[in-house]
């Protein structure tokens, strides 16, 4: 997925859009690429982890899920020529979505009905991290 992230932009040169940009926007998929990595890693290491706090989570969230989602707003930004704040709120924008967004597919295993008609088997992330919501 990530080589076609990069295909995909390496298009926009082709189709006129400056190549400062195009590098630029590489940067930010680059960087959110070990992110995420890394993200990945740490959930690995904390799977179970029935200690974990909130503050850890967040981390945990934003490394897996909302990196990828920043990134995608700032490069939007960047390829269209947005300034640095306006890149930098977009990326804030993707940045607290996909962690709401992570959140959402972490409690849908202790929801029944979200948890049958979503198919989120009840054995996935945070429902392996803590014993289940009695609601």
């Amino acid at each position: 997925m990530f080589f076609s992230w990069f295909a995909a932009l390496s298009e926009y040169r082709r189709l006129g859009v400056p190549a400062d940009r195009v590098e630029r926007a590489m940067a930010v998929q680059a960087e959110a690429g070990v992110a995420i990595c890394r993200g990945a890693f740490d959930e690995l290491a904390t799977r179970g982890d029935q200690e974990l706090g909130v503050g850890a989570y967040v981390a945990m969230a934003r490394a897996k899920t909302a990196v990828l989602l920043a990134a995608a707003c700032r490069v939007g930004a960047v390829l269209g020529g947005g300034d640095a704040p306006a890149t930098e709120l977009l990326g804030d924008f993707g940045d607290h979505l996909g962690i709401c967004f992570q959140i959402r597919d972490d409690v849908l295993p202790y929801g029944p009905i979200a948890a049958r008609t979503m198919g989120k088997p009840s054995d996935s992330d945070v429902a392996t991290a803590a014993p289940p919501c009695p609601c």
